[in-house]
C-alpha cells in the first residue's frame, strides 16, 4: 500500500473503516510521523485520535496492523 504523507484519506476498509485519516512527516520537529485520524471529513468537527510513529518502517507496520484499505484525496 502506498501512504501518502500529507493527503487526506477515507478509510474503506479495516479499523475505523469510514473514518478520515492524515499522515504528516514531523520528523524534523519531533523525530516521528504522526497519524490522524477523526470520524468528520473536516478533520476538525468530529472525534478524532492521533498516533505517533518513529520511522517509516513503523508507519507501514501500523497500517498493516490496521488492515486499512485508504482512498486517498488529491488535495
Amino acid at each position: 500500500m502506498k501512504i501518502k504523507i500529507g493527503k487526506k484519506g477515507l478509510i474503506n476498509q479495516g479499523d475505523m473503516k469510514g473514518w478520515y485519516i492524515r499522515v504528516d512527516d514531523d520528523c524534523k520537529n519531533t523525530g516521528f510521523f504522526l497519524i490522524i485520524s477523526n470520524s468528520s471529513p473536516d478533520m476538525l468537527s468530529g472525534v478524532g485520535y492521533d498516533d505517533w510513529v518513529e520511522n517509516e518502517a513503523s508507519l507501514k507496520d501500523f497500517f498493516e496492523e490496521s488492515s486499512w484499505t485508504i482512498n486517498w484525496t488529491e488535495d
